[in-house]
């Protein structure tokens, strides 16, 4: 899927595309430069999925859980993630989480 969003009064309306797009799907990756809105974008989906959590960048500490009524939302940002060991690592620690929604 590709989306564009101009501004954030399209941001509300594109997270609901991208859910009602991904149906049953659970892994999410987003790729934009610094500054680009992933972040924000990031918080409305939360906030459809229906965390009460604040919700916030987690490029310094890698991931950042919010809670919903039925399980959890992780949210990870491997942007400091040079090393792809490292990346591994993370993911391989993702697939063995089940039930999870990850941003």
């Amino acid at each position: 899927m590709k989306f564009e969003v101009a501004g954030l009064a399209e941001l509300e309306s594109t997270a609901k595309k991208i859910l009602q797009e991904a149906k049953e799907e659970k892994i999410f990756l987003f790729y934009g430069g610094m500054g680009a809105g992933k972040t924000t974008l990031i918080n409305k989906l939360c906030e459809l999925l229906g965390t009460k959590d604040h919700t916030s960048s987690p490029t310094f500490s890698i991931v950042n859980e919010y809670e919903l009524e039925d399980g959890s939302i992780y949210h990870f940002d491997f942007y400091r993630l040079k090393n792809q060991m490292k990346l591994l690592i993370w993911v391989m620690k993702i697939i063995f989480i089940l039930g999870i929604i990850v941003l």
